[in-house]
């Protein structure tokens, strides 16, 4: 009997069909009893021979040209494909609802053949009234170029676990015993076991104990530890948990090595034990290898937290040096890299590695863990997206993130913020200190939530619930330690030494420098700037030094730049130094610092005003240095960026400028603007007559910033100040017209028309000032700063005085406040309307302290306006009753207040003060934050000699913490 042609073609394109599949490493078999359109069962593999646990069916088509007989071509004429068509759906629909995905494969005839492929699914099958078909593409073939898409197509079917109920299902058979570490770092919920359940009468598996870890529940852990067990024929009860109590380096399970490793980092901050059991497992025989990836990633977490990123690389490579990692495990530590590679300021490795990450990845979305590193890996490739000419894949990297793991982790942080909210509402009803009790429950799911998201590899996603936890913790440890404080200055002579103080100072330090590694820069800006106000100062500065020490990194360069911003003055003088040259240094060669450290925000908008704040802290050696770096920038710079060089500037010393004042001189003179004028008043206060010549001819011939460079108005010239004075009366009454008009634009008129008025009373022209300050549709912003001038003048011409009382007498205190409509789009200042009336005598002491008292109790918006009624009363702190309240409010809480108080009793205090005013101006100057010591200092610089305590005071703050306050003092400017 003779065989068919068409038998023999079909067998021979089935056998070439299993060749091509096994030149890929996949594992082919012949479905020969029961071919029922399945020719093929193919066992898959990845590229490192790695079974992925899926199959996939093939109907391979050979052996007739009918199958090649309907082209598809393109606009060029050339073959795109071949339409398979098949006369009923019969077929196609077996196909495409097996349980397995389904390719077809047409291979052509004769001795070169070549099998071409399509994954056949619902939405490529084309019906055409008479039967289906389906369109193979001419570029399918079943080669390594194709590899990737065979490998989508063969994982499309592997099946997403159910999750719901997974709560009450949890433990370490949960999932398959190579997968149960790894869930137990990351899918803690899958793991741990439920204490409704079982409550704690449970003796825990290492997994589930590293799952109570992971999952934010390390009570839960003290309370199975607690537990006892009455062991038959005895009568002592025994501990239910032993092995996790004694968990630690030599326990003969690996797994409790893999718990003591992970319990001492996460809840004493040491990673030593971490890194010596990665070690020690990767150089082990006939460990499994899903143990190594699993101490490798602890290990390098823990060291990426400290930013150890060289060590941490160095681990995560010992754990791929066999590669015999299983898939999963490979990815997770190829994302772990790709962190550590995005660190060390490599974004080309770090893209490599993780889209290598997430090919693999995406073949076991069946996995919950897999999906969670699959997200981290997507973020890395997010993160860095366009950073090396890639980066059109950003919608596939986005929807990576929405897995089971994040709705979870959302779960817990919205568990702990109820648990804060529910602490709040309560210490509200209380009156007591929002954040003065904190729930250790909430702040331990915050830490499981961000130690999970770290150890998948996902720093943005860690970064949340870190935040979160850390703005609780300053809060609380900020109001802790000023309660340490006040018990520690109250027992101080009893021959105690309290430290509770030191505690809290060292824990609000740790999450200043938590906040600057994670790259929070807007948090720590914001924590910043209140602790340098009221203290403790100290963390700053420490948390600092450790942030210079770092070399500059895409993560954490503008939260190294925020916190130099906010505290650089505390700096100590050599490490402002080595702070202040590693800004410079980039701004002397940015592209240079783009293209190693690819940052985020532009270097000479934020960098100068680190500068700023650094340079006051800083050795003449780097003042020299800022000056060159202007002085070149100066002929070479856009003019646009003369704010970013008047920003470097304005902190450069005078005397130090003065001492290259032929070369300033020329580049201040060679230009125009606030820059040029600045340079040229730091040359005149250093004698240099000719820069002060060129400043007062421009000032004469109405140049505006070099009447602000001169600072007082009495150094103009009797022209240039009628020049001023007419143009300030046009602005002010074009003011006035507009604002009648509805229309607001911001100026500084009034103010500089009341200044002008006050330095040259011949020339003065006040009733544009009286008109502007008294009409309620003038918008508040265009009069507060000149009500604030007008309250703290002294030499306010009698008339004038007179006038503006009268007013305020007939009208009320708050005559010059706006409109209601302008009051709550711009803010009132009815607070700066009563401390004028206090000023000018239109209110008597009792009015005064009243008001005082009732703006004391409203909300802290209400008592920072009181501040403005207590510097006004520095005109009466004279009258006992005012200076008794005066000394009493330089304890308020809020520093605004102590400010306030303090400074009216400098202004008003005559010689021979009481002790206790004394010692009230005393106790402000030794404050432990800086804007307290900052107001006593400027305004002992600008009141003269008046009581015995003044030297005692500036002594006390020429040695204080923030070279701006030991500057304000020195400097009878106070320009800092």
């Amino acid at each position: 009997m003779r065989a068919s042609r068409q038998e023999q073609t079909g067998g021979a394109g089935v056998s070439h069909v299993k060749e091509k599949f096994q030149d890929i490493n996949w594992g082919p078999i012949e479905n020969t009893e029961h071919d029922l359109g399945v020719d093929l069962f193919v066992q898959v593999r990845d590229e490192r021979r790695f079974d992925r646990g899926a199959l996939v069916g093939v109907q391979v088509k050979a052996g007739d040209a009918k199958y090649f007989a309907s082209p598809a071509r393109n606009e060029a004429g050339e073959v795109t494909g071949w339409w398979y068509y098949e006369p009923d759906a019969e077929h196609f629909d077996d196909w495409v609802q097996h349980g397995l995905p389904h390719l077809l494969v047409l291979v052509t005839d004769g001795p070169g053949r070549t099998a071409y492929w399509v994954h056949v699914t619902t939405d490529k099958i084309a019906r055409t009234g008479m039967g289906c078909k389906i369109l193979v593409s001419a570029s399918q073939r079943i080669d390594w170029d194709n590899f990737d898409a065979l490998m989508t197509a063969a994982t499309s079917a592997k099946a997403s676990p159910d999750l719901q109920g997974s709560l009450y299902r949890a433990g370490p058979n949960a999932v398959p015993p190579a997968r149960a570490l790894r869930h137990a770092l990351l899918a803690p919920r899958l793991i741990a076991p439920s204490a409704g359940r079982t409550g704690y009468d449970k003796t825990l598996s290492p997994e589930e104990a590293i799952a109570l870890i992971t999952g934010g529940r390390t009570q839960d852990l003290v309370r199975y530890t607690r537990k006892r067990n009455i062991v038959a024929g005895t009568t002592s009860p025994a501990v239910l948990n032993r092995d996790m109590v004694k968990a630690s380096e030599t326990s003969k399970d690996w797994r409790w090595r893999l718990f003591n490793a992970l319990r001492a980092f996460a809840l004493d901050g040491d990673t030593e034990p971490a890194v010596r059991l990665a070690a020690a497992t990767a150089a082990a025989e006939n460990v499994p290898v899903e143990r190594r990836a699993a101490a490798a990633v602890v290990a390098a977490t823990a060291l990426m937290d400290l930013e150890r990123w060289d060590q941490a690389a160095e681990v995560l490579a010992g754990a791929e040096a066999r590669d015999d990692l299983l898939p999963v495990d490979h990815g997770w530590v190829l994302t772990h890299r790709a962190q550590v590679f995005v660190e060390q300021n490599d974004i080309a490795q770090a893209r490599v590695l993780a889209a290598e990450a997430l090919k693999t990845l995406s073949r076991d979305l069946d996995d919950v863990t897999a999906r969670a590193i699959r997200a981290a890996a997507a973020a890395v490739l997010l993160s860095t997206s366009g950073l090396d000419g890639e980066g059109d894949e950003q919608q596939e990297y986005v929807t990576s993130f929405d897995t089971a793991v994040s709705w979870w982790r959302s779960g817990e942080v919205a568990a702990a913020l109820d648990s804060y909210d529910d602490i709040s509402f309560d210490s509200w009803s209380r009156s007591a200190d929002i954040g003065a009790e904190l729930s250790e429950e909430s702040q331990e799911r915050l830490s499981g939530a961000w130690l999970a998201a770290y150890l998948s590899g996902n720093r943005a996603a860690a970064t949340w619930p870190l935040t979160i936890r850390l703005r609780h913790e300053l809060q609380h440890q900020e109001i802790g330690w000023r309660d340490a404080r006040c018990d520690e200055d109250t027992y101080s002579g009893a021959g105690t030494a309290p430290t509770a103080s030191g505690a809290a100072a060292r824990r609000i330090e740790a999450a200043l420098d938590a906040l600057r590694r994670h790259g929070q820069h807007e948090d720590l800006k914001v924590a910043v700037a209140r602790l340098w106000a009221v203290g403790p100062a100290e963390p700053i500065r420490a948390a600092l030094r450790r942030s210079v020490d770092q070399m500059w990194r895409r993560s954490t360069a503008r939260a190294h730049i925020a916190l130099l911003a906010g505290g650089g003055d505390l700096l100590e003088p050599e490490t402002a130094d080595k702070a202040a040259h590693g800004c410079l240094e980039v701004l002397a060669d940015v592209p240079v610092f783009r293209q190693r450290v690819r940052p985020t925000f532009m270097e000479w908008h934020f960098i100068p005003k680190a500068l700023r704040t650094v340079l006051p802290a800083a050795t003449d050696t780097l003042h020299v240095e800022a000056l060159e770096l202007l002085l070149a920038r100066m002929k070479a710079d856009h003019p646009d960026r003369e704010a970013d060089l008047h920003a470097l500037a304005v902190n450069i010393r005078s005397d130090v400028a003065a001492r290259q004042r032929d070369r300033v001189r020329r580049a201040a003179v060679a230009q125009e603007g606030y820059l040029s004028a600045l340079l040229l008043k730091k040359l005149s206060s250093e004698g240099d007559t000719e820069a002060l010549v060129e400043l007062r001819s421009r000032a004469d011939a109405g140049n505006h910033e070099a009447v602000v460079a001169l600072g007082a108005p009495v150094d103009l010239g009797e022209l240039a100040a009628r020049t001023l004075i007419g143009r300030d009366v046009e602005q002010c009454r074009r003011l006035v017209a507009d604002a009648r008009r509805g229309s607001f634009a911001p100026t500084a008129a009034v103010r500089n028309l009341l200044v002008m008025n006050l330095a040259f009373p011949d020339l003065a022209d006040w009733d544009p000032v009286i008109e502007a300050l008294f009409d309620p549709l003038v918008a508040p912003p265009a009069k507060a700063d000149a009500v604030r001038i007008l309250t703290a003048a002294i030499h306010v011409p009698d008339h004038i005085r007179a006038q503006v009382r009268q007013r305020l007498t007939a009208r009320g205190p708050h005559a010059i406040a706006s409109t209601p409509f302008l009051s709550a789009r711009f803010g009132d200042i009815a607070a700066e309307s009563f401390a004028l009336a206090v000023a000018v005598g239109a209110v008597d002491n009792a009015w005064a302290l009243r008001q005082v008292l009732t703006w004391l109790r409203g909300s802290a918006a209400r008592r920072r306006g009181a501040s403005e009624i207590v510097m006004a009363l520095s005109a009466r702190a004279e009258s006992p009753t005012i200076q008794g309240a005066l000394v009493m409010l330089t304890g308020d809480s809020q520093h605004q207040i102590r400010s306030a108080a303090t400074a009216a009793l400098i202004r008003g205090t005559a010689p021979g003060a009481h002790p206790e005013v004394e010692q009230a101006i005393l106790a402000a100057a030794s404050e432990e934050g800086c804007a307290v010591p900052f107001t006593v200092a400027r305004v002992l610089a600008r009141t003269e000699e008046a009581w015995t305590g003044r030297s005692h005071v500036r002594d006390l703050l020429s040695s204080h913490i923030s070279a701006r306050v030991r500057g304000a003092v020195a400097d009878t400017s106070a320009s800092t």
